[in-house]
């Protein structure tokens, strides 16, 4: 599926209509200052809510509820029990648990009562502003530079500009988060960004007023809710992207409405509500401004051969390049059967999932699915990659080599989401590749959209020669698993992948 079927495809998602039909029963401990506008908005928008927060009755409410919404936004030691109460009895019966980690930069107790929340209650969706989103993912290990930035937390006043959701440092930590917490993340501000760690998308709905009233986030956890229970779980990235962009588009009507009237902030409160209240998803298909975006960080990319294991088990070459900072892991096995390609798959994928990185298996889409991998990369002699995309669904990721700029253009027709391209400096595991001049790898990056990731022959020592072939990273075998240290050499030549993207020249 392409990007624009794609961003159609969540926009159609008719969720308002559904909403109405189902009247969905939405638990909501929140925060005192902002109870009454999720209630209101929720009950614009044709849902039922329910505001309780005492922890005797947290599993009997949540019981007869739909969904959950726990917000930390005034948090105090009453509300704790009842939350993770609530939380574990919904998660229990199949329903929709929405957490907001607010102001999680401010305090210590607000940053254990998320992680706490994370560990032992099985959240289908995190929705916070930059610096929380960008806090809570430094606090488990899928941060990225800029989440430094984010510990102000309770609001996004001073993050910098630059610090933009569709910038690639960003889309990666946030996808990290997913992937660590198995949620889908959804980071609001001028752009939104809502990642389930295998796909991105950038909304760009929404008014500036919004920021200027208290609570509009708050909303948007109950609407969110809302929308989760109506679509069901196996549309619940689709769901979650077009609650984002409806509640966008509900605030870009109600701003007009206020500038034709002369109000002011308090007007617009209201004019919000009225807005939902109003809305037809007919509405937010024509107004919807949904983009999809690759959320895959192909900086450095390690593609695993047994060759070298030595004394050493590839488990533990591969915990050792993760450790170290690769961003995505390729398993290859070329001579095992199918039986101990996927016993080997699922050791390895609960690993890279201890990471927040994702897994890649080479040539077999049926070893991807039962593994549960984030995708599969095909060769130009394996399955044909139109074949190998309607096998795994829009879902996952598709990698597909390509020697050839008209390899490179059938592989994205077909549905690839990157492509392997080399061997740029000959191989060391392939002693029949045929090596790739790099000027053919600029004009194969030039003639698609997806990304391209460079292999063949990488090196520490040889690395730098890629830039200006606008690549996306580098596919990296022996430079890791023939190397003394392994660590070592994946600091270095991540190092080296960070300084070109840094240049714009990756």
């Amino acid at each position: 599926m392409n990007p624009r079927a794609l961003s159609d495809w969540v926009l159609k998602q008719n969720l308002f209509a559904r909403i109405r039909q189902q009247k969905p029963v939405i638990h909501c401990i929140t925060n005192y200052v902002t109870a009454g506008d999720v209630a209101n908005l929720l009950l614009a928008a044709g849902a039922s809510p329910i505001m309780a927060d005492h922890e005797q009755e947290a599993e009997e409410i949540a019981s007869i509820s739909q969904a959950e919404v726990l917000n930390l936004g005034t948090f105090r030691d009453s509300a704790a029990g009842a939350m993770l109460k609530a939380g574990q009895k919904a998660a229990s019966l199949g329903h929709p648990v929405v957490l907001d980690p607010v102001g999680i930069g401010v305090s210590s107790v607000r940053r254990q009562m998320a992680l706490r929340i994370l560990k032992e209650v099985p959240c289908t969706a995190i929705r916070g502003n930059a610096s929380e989103i960008l806090t809570l993912a430094s606090l488990l290990g899928a941060g990225s530079p800029c989440a430094t930035a984010a510990e102000r937390g309770v609001d996004t006043a001073d993050f910098p500009a630059e610090a933009s959701a569709g910038q690639p440092d960003i889309r990666a930590a946030v996808s990290r988060l997913a992937l660590k917490t198995g949620a889908i993340v959804v980071m609001t501000g001028p752009e939104d960004l809502v990642c389930d760690g295998r796909r991105c998308c950038l909304v760009r709905n929404g008014h500036p007023m919004m920021s200027r009233i208290t609570g509009s986030g708050c909303m948007l956890d109950g609407f969110l809710a809302a929308a989760l229970c109506a679509a069901g779980a196996e549309s619940a990235f689709a769901a979650a992207a077009w609650a984002v962009s409806a509640m966008g588009v509900c605030g870009q009507a109600a701003c007009e409405k206020v500038r034709l009237e002369g109000g002011g902030t308090g007007s617009f409160r209201v004019a919000l509500t009225d807005a939902v209240s109003l809305m037809k998803d007919s509405m937010v298909e024509t107004l919807g401004q949904v983009e999809f975006v690759n959320s895959l960080d192909l900086r450095l990319y390690a593609v695993t051969d047994r060759s070298w294991t030595g004394s050493v088990s590839l488990y533990r070459q591969v915990e050792q390049a993760l450790e170290a900072g690769v961003t995505l892991v390729q398993l290859r096995e070329k001579g095992v059967s199918q039986d101990d390609f996927l016993k080997e798959a699922l050791e390895i994928k609960a690993l890279t999932d201890r990471y927040g990185v994702p897994l890649i298996i080479n040539d077999s889409v049926e070893v991807a699915l039962a593994c549960g991998a984030a995708g599969v990369h095909v060769g130009q002699s394996d399955l044909d990659a139109a074949r190998a995309r309607q096998m795994l669904g829009p879902d996952r990721i598709l990698g597909v080599t390509a020697k050839t700029t008209e390899q490179a253009l059938r592989a994205q027709a077909a549905g690839a989401d990157y492509l392997g391209s080399g061997a740029v400096f000959g191989s060391a595991t392939k002693k029949d590749a045929v090596p790739m001049t790099l000027d053919r790898l600029k004009e194969i990056t030039a003639a698609v959209s997806i990304p391209v990731a460079a292999i063949g022959g990488i090196q520490e020592d040889n690395i730098g020669r890629l830039q200006g072939t606008g690549i996306a990273g580098a596919a990296v075998v022996s430079g890791i698993f023939s190397a003394p240290d392994i660590g070592q050499a994946v600091r270095s030549l991540r190092r080296q992948a960070d300084a070109i993207v840094s240049a714009g020249r990756i």
